[in-house]
């Protein structure tokens, strides 16, 4: 099955109906979860909930430090957390999660707002059916081609620190001249 990559409009300004229908959809096609929680009470809302889950496996996460994820299957106790988190509206929402199918991700939120869905035609025509707005999606290509001559080469922590730190040296020196 092909999946396209959209973008849906932000969470903070989506109507809740729509994005109920669409979280529910992909989460009965869900068969695992992935939740990310950063050391951060802000963003870690929800944390201890999904760390208790009878299945969850807690692992570090290379995309934030000091940050973990917790996985497991989609059982009835984690479909509860996610519906209460995401849909009921009664308990701070997540940062970020997934949700995934056959191995793939279907649906991903980052930054409480920011929502991806992966999606097939047929899905499109079942959301547009439970009253999704399927045209305002934006598709999005997430594996831009590059030129052969370039590259992109993640910095290290610590070159990104050293970064920071000639920035600041960089700042101050600005601000002592006249």
């Amino acid at each position: 099955m092909e999946r396209q990559a959209f973008l849906f409009q932000s969470l903070a300004r989506v109507d809740r109906q729509q994005w109920s229908a669409m979280f529910t959809f992909y989460l009965n096609m869900a068969e695992r979860f992935r939740v990310f929680f950063p050391d951060d009470e802000m963003l870690g809302g929800g944390r201890q909930e999904f760390l208790d889950l009878p299945s969850a496996v807690v692992r570090s996460w290379e995309g934030m430090s000091r940050c973990v994820a917790v996985s497991g299957p989609i059982t009835t106790e984690a479909m509860e957390a996610l519906l209460q988190r995401e849909t009921r509206g009664t308990v701070p929402r997540l940062w970020s999660f997934e949700l995934l199918a056959g191995g793939d991700c279907i649906l991903r939120v980052e930054d409480f707002t920011v929502c991806l869905v992966f999606a097939a035609d047929d899905e499109l025509q079942a959301l547009q059916r439970l009253g999704v707005h399927t045209a305002e999606l934006v598709a999005v290509n997430l594996a831009p081609k590059l030129p052969a001559d370039e590259r992109v080469v993640p910095l290290t922590d610590d070159e990104v620190e050293d970064m920071q730190e000639q920035l600041r040296r960089n700042l101050d020196e600005a601000d002592d001249k006249p």
